[in-house]
């Protein structure tokens, strides 16, 4: 069994991102949410915590996947 290849369709805020991803699962779009880990780190968070040590996220969808998802993300952020 092949693995897919992943595709960013989509980098923003935690906020941004939760939101986005909730609406790609709504859709029925398999997603994964992951730290930027080229963004800068968030002042004050300790050290250890990896979760919100990053200011940005990145949304990945399979390669199958990918020219769906960023249209319906092109119709969220206009709808929003």
């Amino acid at each position: 069994m092949a693995l897919a290849r992943l595709i960013a369709v989509f980098n923003g805020d935690l906020e941004e991102s939760t939101e986005t991803y909730k609406f790609l699962q709504g859709h029925l779009v398999p997603v994964k949410m992951i730290p930027d880990v080229t963004s800068p780190p968030l002042p004050g968070q300790a050290a250890d915590d990896v979760r919100t040590r990053y200011s940005l996220y990145v949304l990945l969808v399979g390669e199958e996947d990918a020219e769906w998802a960023e249209g319906l993300i092109k119709a969220y952020v206009a709808g929003r």
